[in-house]
């Protein structure tokens, strides 16, 4: 057996167990240990920054319960002394836009407590906060002028608000401001430190109302609204209206009031500041109440006008400035309306019941002119008349028992009852709207209903087209219906059309009957033609046929007659079923009773001329043919 030798016999020197381990082993054993240290570091910021997103998501949701927190005196005890003020005020100095308008609000709604408040005061926080609401290049502008408006409300902080110069501070921002939502901050909080007599003078000091003035007359229409409201919320503190006068503001409110870029802005400011009974009584010095009814004349500006009156008449000064011995034309320019149309009827209609909710205005109205001449106008049977008397019925107004009752006392029956039997047919058109409105009240639907009105409808309307527009709430009364009915006679069945000459001589030669009553009625009364002509759009071509050389000649005047247009039977529609006839329902003998009711004699009736320049006109043509086929005119016998 061969032995092992030694490792002296081999040569080599002996070696440690350590020794014996090759290098390549070694070297890795030696490096395993800072490999490990690396990745455990890495995983533990990892993990830190994972915590720190988390934190950072929560932070937001714990800033926001908080803010709900401290409506509750326990819950606002415990965090305040868990010095969570101090964390929401390092928040909001140092984190992103969204912690910081997050962090804000928090703040601000635990502000609102007067024993925070007196914390913030103790700890010294308030200088902290005011710098950072005040700092011009702030995160949360809009949050930061609430929270001074927070401020201002306890005496403790509003002490040093006023020691550090905070309205001047503010108004300083509010001139190099360059974003308009932080210059409406601004302006916001320096108009609610009025309130408050240790920061009033500051605000007499810097002037502001007269800045206001200044800024209000520029161009910029945000900035000008923003101005007026600011002049507007100035007002509502009494001790702000001597400065308000001073500063003029009303005179420049007034002619602001002659300028269209302006005016709108201008009258609903004056309006707001008449809340205020001194400021009132300027107002109505430098005639704004005129003003207001002067627009209540023109179409133009008649809503504006309206709402604006109806605001103000709740005030007595208003009420006897309109009404009184000195009287504004208040009651002429209703009177005048009805008259010219120079306003949107229907919404004048409105208009008056609004203002009718005050009695003296009622009353007013009522013992006026007002009802006579919308009676007067219908009795003429024109087509003008009776439209304002639909509109004016089929509006508001009508619920006024006063004004239904003063209707019926001025004969509306009689009145509706004469137009159906002898009136124009267009004229005619216009029944079944009012019938339309004032079926709806007991006190006119018996009335209607014991005349002939339905009658004469019924037997004169077989083929006249009515235009849709004329039904406002498109229904009739079920009494009214079935009186219709009975005569077997159906309003939906008549032809839709719009009222326009051009229409009505297009199919001149499917429905005569209209032909003929438009143009005798547009004869007869040429006044009323005219003014239907400027009150509404749907005769606008009519007008311009008339201006290229269609003349009528004037009235005679102080001349009435009555003549009948008397249209053959083979022209004549069939009569109606169940029709009695009465001595007061003479049934037609050999013609169809289409009285036409004129200002003029046979003599008198204005003549239209016949050259051939005037006949270019598709008006002058029809007046040419109509001309040519003479209908039979003579007077009423009876």
């Amino acid at each position: 057996m061969r032995s092992r030798k030694s490792s002296a016999q081999q040569g080599t020197t002996p070696t440690t167990p350590v020794q014996q381990i090759p290098p390549k082993i070694v070297h890795t054993a030696s490096m395993q240990q800072p490999r490990t240290d690396i990745v455990d570091k890495a995983v533990a910021r990892i993990a830190a920054d994972n915590l720190q997103k988390e934190a950072d998501k929560l932070r937001p949701h714990a800033c926001l319960a908080i803010a709900t927190f401290v409506d509750h005196a326990e819950l606002l005890k415990t965090i305040v002394e868990r010095h969570v003020l101090e964390a929401l005020v390092d928040l909001v100095k140092e984190n992103s836009d969204e912690m910081s308008s997050v962090a804000a609000q928090a703040l601000l709604h635990m502000l609102g407590s007067d024993g925070v408040a007196e914390y913030i005061v103790d700890k010294g926080l308030t200088e902290e906060i005011i710098a950072i609401a005040v700092k011009e290049d702030r995160k949360v502008p809009v949050s930061a002028a609430r929270i001074l408006e927070e401020l201002a409300e306890h005496g403790c902080t509003r002490e040093i608000m006023a020691k550090s110069g905070v309205p001047k501070t503010l108004f300083d921002l509010l001139k190099a401001g360059d974003k308009k939502f932080i210059r409406a901050s601004h302006l916001n909080a320096l108009c609610e430190f009025a309130a408050y007599d240790d920061l009033r003078p500051a605000l007499l000091e810097i002037q502001l109302v007269a800045f206001l003035v200044k800024k209000a007359g520029q161009k910029d229409k945000h900035k000008r609204k923003a101005c007026l409201t600011a002049l507007i919320t100035l007002a509502g503190y009494d001790k702000m209206h001597a400065e308000i006068l001073n500063a003029e503001v009303i005179n420049f409110l007034m002619k602001q009031l002659e300028d269209e870029d302006t005016d709108r802005d201008a009258q609903s400011t004056l309006v707001s500041l008449c809340t205020h009974a001194d400021l009132r009584s300027h107002i109505i010095q430098m005639d704004f109440l005129r003003t207001l009814v002067d627009r209540m004349g023109k179409k133009k500006y008649f809503d504006d006008a309206q709402c604006s009156l109806n605001a103000l008449i709740q005030y007595d000064d208003v009420r006897h400035a309109l009404l009184g011995a000195n009287q504004l034309p208040f009651i002429l320019t209703l009177e005048n309306a009805i008259t010219k149309g120079s306003v949107i009827l229907d919404d004048l209609g409105d208009a008056m019941f609004s203002l009718c909710s005050q009695n003296e205005v009622l009353q007013a109205i009522i013992q006026s002119r007002f009802v006579d001449i919308l009676l007067y106008n219908a009795q003429k049977g024109t087509v003008w008349g009776l439209k304002v008397a639909s509109c004016i019925l089929q509006s508001d107004f009508l619920k006024i028992p006063e004004f239904r009752k003063k209707l019926m006392e001025g004969g509306l029956v009689a009145i509706l009852n004469n137009i159906a039997r002898r009136g124009f047919l267009f004229a005619l058109t216009y029944i079944p709207a009012i019938l339309s409105c004032t079926g709806d009240y007991d006190d006119m639907r018996e009335a209607l209903l014991a005349s002939d009105i339905i009658y004469w409808v019924a037997s004169r309307m077989q083929y006249v087209s009515i235009s849709y527009v004329l039904f406002k709430e498109k229904h009739l009364h079920s009494k009214i219906d079935a009186k219709f009915e009975a005569y077997d006679f159906d309003i939906e069945e008549l032809g839709h059309v719009s009222l326009s000459p051009s229409r009505i001589f297009r199919l001149g030669h499917q429905n005569i009957h209209m032909i003929r009553s438009f143009l005798f009625m547009m004869a007869a009364q040429p006044r009323g033609f005219m003014r239907m002509l400027k009150y509404g759009d749907y005769f606008h071509r009519c007008i311009a046929d008339r201006r290229q050389g269609l003349t009528f000649e004037p009235l005679a005047p102080g001349t009435t007659s009555a003549f009948n247009l008397q249209v053959p039977v083979a022209q004549r529609p069939p009569a109606p079923c169940n029709l009695a006839h009465s001595p007061s329902r003479p049934p037609p003998a050999g013609s169809l009773d289409l009285t036409l009711k004129t200002a003029a004699t046979p003599a008198a009736l204005p003549s239209c001329s016949t050259n051939s320049a005037r006949h270019s006109t598709p008006l002058g043509r029809q007046l040419k043919l109509l001309q040519d086929k003479q209908p039979v005119l003579h007077p009423l016998t009876n």
